[in-house]
C-alpha cells in the first residue's frame, strides 16, 4: 500500500496499522492512496480520500470523505484519519487472506431520537364558559 498524504502522520499510521505492507513508490503499490483536504466553512476540514488498485485489484477503485470539526485536536484529526483509512481498506483487503481474520464492530450510537411532533408545534388555547341557576320552593 502507498500513501500519497502530506499532512498525514505517516509514522502514526505504520505503527498503528501493521496489517498491510507499505511501500514509497505508488507504482509498487497493490492499492493507492491519496488523500487531499479542504476547509470548511465553520473551519474544520474535509478530507477525501482516494483509493486506486492495482495488480490483483485492477480497475477497483474508491472514493470517501470525512469531515472534522475546527475544534478538534491534532490527536483527533490523527485517530480519525486512521480509521478511515482502515475501513476504506476493507473492499481489498476482503479479497486477501486477511479476510478470515476481519471483524466488524458497530459501536452504539448514543443519539437520542425524539419523536416527531404530530401537531408540527401548533399551539391553542381552550376555553368553556358555563352557567346554572335553580330555583327552590321553600
Amino acid at each position: 500500500m502507498g500513501i500519497d498524504c502530506p499532512d498525514c502522520d505517516m509514522d502514526h499510521i505504520r505503527n498503528n496499522f501493521r496489517e498491510v505492507n507499505y511501500v514509497t513508490e505508488p507504482f509498487d503499490a497493490d492499492v493507492h492512496i491519496r488523500i487531499t483536504e479542504q476547509t470548511t466553512g465553520s473551519g474544520g476540514s474535509l478530507y477525501n480520500i482516494y483509493l486506486k488498485g492495482k495488480g490483483q485489484f485492477e480497475s477497483e477503485n474508491h472514493n470517501f470523505s470525512l469531515s472534522v470539526p475546527g475544534l478538534s485536536t491534532w490527536v483527533e484529526v490523527r485517530e480519525t484519519m486512521l480509521e478511515n483509512i482502515k475501513l476504506s481498506l476493507v473492499p481489498y483487503l476482503m479479497k486477501t487472506p486477511s479476510r478470515e481474520r476481519l471483524m466488524l464492530f458497530i459501536t452504539q450510537d448514543d443519539t437520542i431520537i425524539e419523536e416527531p411532533d404530530k401537531w408540527k408545534n401548533w399551539m391553542f388555547t381552550l376555553s368553556g364558559d358555563g352557567s346554572y341557576s335553580r330555583q327552590a320552593r321553600c
